[in-house]
């Protein structure tokens, strides 16, 4: 990137992107010079998922990716299991280190906080961060958008005979990519028997945030799906045999 061409101008800049808070603080620390050397005033906002509320995400994102997770079950057809090396990132070690690198210049939001604007999270950074009260203009578009519950759980039991990739690493022939078409069955949420598997985790990465930001950043533990019902797997099945009728 030609810097000296692009800070000669009176321009502001935004950096978007999760991998930002995923650089290491020496990383960011001469980002921020950077910045700073060339005269700007660095504001820097974060919007933070709780732990609950990764685990979902992180979940619901390895089994769109191809893998199976034996701690997601599938009603009374498939009950959840312990992964004991199953590790679920909470975001508090790159939180720390953003918070050491901008300090004062940081603002934490909650990440559902800025889902409950009418243009959604990006709306959220245009209005709050950008100052852009008027987004009529703007052209949103939604991308990555969650998948249903019944599709990520069938999804999941499909990938744990056909995963995305072989033994050998190598990309699956076999692998299934399930058409969005389902009934819908609401958010992908883990149930209350898998949250028990991950309890103490959860609870060790809640009070870690809790310290970090404060308890409007822990989410309330009855944001759970209940177990798939008869039914459901019942409208499935009908679904299915629609898809190949």
């Amino acid at each position: 990137m030609q810097w000296d061409k692009l800070l000669n101008t009176d321009s502001s800049i935004i950096l978007s992107g999760e991998g930002i808070s995923l650089l290491p603080v020496v990383a960011l620390d001469r980002l921020l010079n950077i910045l700073e050397s060339k005269d700007f005033v660095v504001k820097a906002i974060a919007l933070v998922r709780s732990p609950l509320d990764y685990a979902h995400s992180i979940a619901q994102q390895l089994i769109r990716g191809g893998q199976h997770l034996e701690i997601v079950g599938f009603g009374e057809l498939r009950k959840p299991k312990k992964m004991p090396r199953l590790t679920i990132p909470d975001g508090c070690t790159e939180i720390k280190n953003l918070l050491k690198v901008f300090g004062s210049k940081l603002v934490c939001t909650p990440f559902h906080q800025a889902c409950q604007h009418d243009a959604g999270p990006v709306g959220y950074l245009l209005d709050q961060f950008c100052g852009c009260k008027t987004l009529s203009n703007y052209d949103f578009k939604r991308t990555q958008e969650s998948k249903s519950n019944i599709w990520v759980r069938y999804h999941n039991q499909l990938n744990s005979r056909w995963p995305r990739f072989d033994q050998k690493k190598k990309l699956n022939a076999n692998y299934i990519q399930v058409p969005d078409v389902f009934k819908s069955s609401g958010k992908f949420r883990l149930t209350h028997s898998e949250f028990d598997l991950l309890r103490t985790q959860i609870e060790v990465s809640n009070a870690t945030m809790r310290s970090l930001l404060g308890d409007e950043f822990i989410a309330e533990t009855d944001d759970l799906s209940d177990d798939l019902t008869r039914q459901e797997l019942l409208d499935l099945m009908i679904d299915l045999a629609k898809l190949i009728a």
